[in-house]
Order: C-alpha cells, then structure tokens, then sequence
C-alpha cells in the first residue's frame, strides 16, 4: 500500500486528513450537515419512543448520497429515512 502524501490529500474531495499514511475522510460540518445530523437523531428518537430499540455503533459507517434511503441496521432494524428529506 502506498504511504499518502499531502499532494495526494490536495486532491481529495471534501475534508480529510492524513493518518498513518492514510487519506481518512471527515465528516461534513457546518450548518447543512448539522441540521441533517439532528433530523437523524429526531427520527431515531421517534422511532424508538414507537418500541424500536438497542444501540449498536457500527466498525465502518456508511455513507449515503441524495436520491437513497438511509438504514440504521442491525441497530434500529426496519427504521429507514429518505436521505433528501435530511436537507429539506
């Protein structure tokens, strides 16, 4: 595998930086991101006041684009969200 350099990182869309010799992307910020953020959150919490439950952290997240649904398995089983009504 080859050791990142910060040519490299100049290239990489979005925000990232470079561990280990890694590109490691970072999460959006800023408002759009944040509100999306807590209309998961506000989902989740309904959801789980309706009976659904547990907590569970995954190893990888997922990523999600406009126009898919997001999915909070094995965690929230059945509990999904239009990702573009996240930045409604």
């Amino acid at each position: 595998m080859k050791t990142c350099t910060f040519e490299d990182l100049y290239i990489v869309p979005g925000k990232a930086e470079i561990v280990n010799g890694e590109i490691v992307h970072l999460p959006p910020t800023g408002d759009m991101p944040g509100g999306a953020g807590f209309n998961i959150a506000l989902s989740l919490r309904e959801y789980e006041r309706r009976g659904g439950a547990g907590r569970a952290y995954p190893d990888k997240p997922t990523i999600y684009q406009r126009g898919e649904f997001a999915e909070a398995e094995p965690a929230v089983p059945g509990w999904r969200m239009p990702v573009d009504d996240l930045f409604a």
